[in-house]
């Protein structure tokens, strides 16, 4: 399990989302590019959803709980970062598939 520090408010999300959320993020925010990320809360974590302004600005942290790095599926940070381009923001998806040996890169 690892957490995202925005500010000084902590959410929690699996390591393997983590990494893909940091690796989109970071390229967003790399470029300049001011967005919203937006995620639903699960039903065991109480329901809703959260929505966050991200800009190069705004203090972003990212803890692993593991210290071992995960596979990136580049086809997911494409998507995420796609996603960024609509009205509504960069939307946490589900992972589309698992990543190959080839199409994965650290």
């Amino acid at each position: 399990m690892g957490w995202l520090h925005y500010e000084s408010m902590m959410f929690s999300t699996e390591d393997r989302t983590l990494a893909h959320l940091e690796v989109a993020l970071l390229q967003k925010l790399r470029r300049g590019e001011c967005f919203f990320f937006r995620w639903r809360i699960a039903p065991e974590n109480g329901s809703g959803r959260v929505a966050l302004w991200c800009s190069p600005g705004i203090a972003l942290r990212f803890r692993f709980g593991s210290a071992e790095p995960v596979e990136i599926n580049k086809t997911w940070v494409e998507e995420l970062i796609a996603s960024s381009y609509s009205d509504g923001g960069m939307e946490l998806s589900d992972e589309p598939f698992p990543p190959t040996r080839d199409a994965a890169a650290r």
